[in-house]
């Protein structure tokens, strides 16, 4: 409590001086409490910066994170077109082996006619 009140009315004093002298301790009290609550506070800037402190690390980590799911996004879509490229080789690969068989049926077929001739003959 601060120490440097006014000093008490003396023993001849009005109630206007007690009165006075009530409101002065009141407000420097007011004052005193005031202060006190600022300073638990921390003063405005050192808030501001804890804060500012507080968001640049939250942005750090959510620029490592984003930076990290744009390398799996990317590894994705790597695997992906491999994915998409060996279906299009496999694609390729069954209609060679259609055409194949068509051709190999048709010799066959070719073939057993040719077999039934000499048979007949």
């Amino acid at each position: 409590m601060p120490t440097n009140l006014p000093p008490l009315p003396g023993p001849g004093a009005g109630l206007s001086d007690w009165i006075a002298w009530a409101l002065l301790v009141v407000i420097f009290a007011a004052g005193y409490l005031f202060l006190q609550w600022r300073e638990k506070r921390g003063p405005a800037s050192e808030r501001l910066n804890t804060a500012l402190a507080e968001e640049r690390a939250a942005h750090k980590e959510t620029k490592a994170e984003l930076v990290e799911v744009q390398r799996l996004l990317e590894e994705s879509r790597q695997n992906n077109n491999a994915l998409v490229r060996e279906f299009a080789e496999n694609k390729a690969q069954i209609a060679r082996m259609e055409v194949q068989m068509q051709y190999l049926t048709e010799e066959i077929a070719e073939l057993k006619a040719e077999l039934l001739k000499r048979n007949t003959a």
